[in-house]
């Protein structure tokens, strides 16, 4: 189940996750599985018990 969420966005697309630990790590396994696009990492909270991070990946170049 979560890699078919880090699979899910298409270009320009994200979702976000808040978690007590980095999804990092997921996101090098979700990048090693997928071809294409890889997946963004955006930081929005980085606090000490809370991370909150928007996964996406960038937009295709017209």
């Amino acid at each position: 189940m979560i890699f078919d969420t880090f699979d899910r966005p298409g270009p320009g697309e994200f979702f976000c996750v808040v978690s007590d630990h980095d999804p990092r790590p997921l996101r090098y396994l979700s990048d090693v599985k997928q071809q294409g696009a890889p997946l963004t990492l955006e930081y929005v909270e980085t606090g000490p018990d809370v991370l909150h991070v928007c996964v996406g990946r960038a937009a295709e170049a017209e």
